[in-house]
């Protein structure tokens, strides 16, 4: 299982702020994942963190390990 956390308008769009998936890599998650979080995604509006290290910084394809936690933090954030 993966923990996601979602923070500000990501949570808003997902509808929670935390939740578990069964999936093996960041491709599989994202296709669970509402619309408009993809969108973000696609615009550059959100950073993606995996076991706290930003996703653009990790090389390869991200597979998952078992209590890996993902957080998506939108560029724009309330402090």
């Amino acid at each position: 299982m993966v923990l996601v956390k979602a923070l500000g308008v990501a949570a808003r769009e997902c509808g929670w702020s935390s939740n578990k998936f069964e999936v093996s890599n960041i491709d599989s998650l994202f296709s669970l994942l509402p619309k408009a979080v993809i969108d973000m995604k696609r615009r550059g509006e959100l950073v993606i963190f995996v076991n706290g290290a930003e996703l653009s910084s990790i090389e390869g394809n991200v597979e998952f390990s078992d209590n890996d936690t993902v957080t998506l933090l939108p560029v724009v954030h309330g402090g």
